[in-house]
């Protein structure tokens, strides 16, 4: 159990610095297509943006989880993902009980 929270905290922190460098890639990316000057280019960049932006998601359920392993350690529950918009946006909803 003393090894939990350590692991918890570096998969947390690695969560947060993918989370940060998907976001750079993702708006450098925009710019980048919109400034294109073939179709073929702004295309490239397109798909740099979509296969960025799959990994946000996954990098908030980490944070989501990981983060609780302080203040609500001893809490459970369940998380409820919705793909919205043909699996371009999420909706997240989070049923938390605490425990003891």
């Amino acid at each position: 159990m003393d090894l939990l929270y350590p692991l918890a905290k570096y998969v947390h922190l690695f969560a947060l610095f993918v989370a940060a460098g998907v976001t750079a890639v993702t708006k450098l990316a925009a710019g980048r297509r919109m400034r294109a000057r073939t179709v073929g280019e702004a295309l490239d960049w397109h798909n740099v943006l979509l296969s960025a932006a799959k990994l946000f998601p996954i990098c908030l359920v980490v944070l989501a989880i990981t983060g609780g392993t302080g203040r609500f350690r001893d809490a459970s529950g369940t998380m409820n993902l919705h793909a919205l918009a043909g699996g371009t946006k999420f909706a997240f909803r989070f049923h938390v009980r605490r425990g003891r």
